[in-house]
């Protein structure tokens, strides 16, 4: 956890720019997700997931790890930051 708390916002903003240059790729959105979960962010983290499954509805990884995130929520998902705060959290271009 101190890792990922350490490197945190380098992982987000490298993942978050990874996703703009491949849109229709998952490895920046599981990384991205990783990222927040590891630091307790599991709204963040499960809008991450939930880009995931819309990008491919089966997709095992993402899915457990929404289940995961909502079981230690009492099945239901916190809510996520908004684009725009993460953006501007982690000086992001739009």
């Amino acid at each position: 956890p101190a890792w990922w708390r350490e490197h945190h916002h380098d992982i987000v903003r490298e993942s978050w720019r990874a996703a703009a240059a491949a849109p229709r790729s998952a490895r920046p959105w599981l990384v991205l997700a990783l990222a927040f979960e590891r630091v307790g962010r599991d709204g963040d983290a499960a809008a991450a997931y939930h880009r995931v499954t819309h990008l491919f509805p089966g997709h095992r990884i993402a899915r457990k790890a929404i289940d995961r995130i909502r079981s230690r929520h009492g099945d239901a998902l916190p809510e996520a930051t908004p684009d725009d705060r993460l953006r501007n959290e982690f000086g992001l271009e739009p």
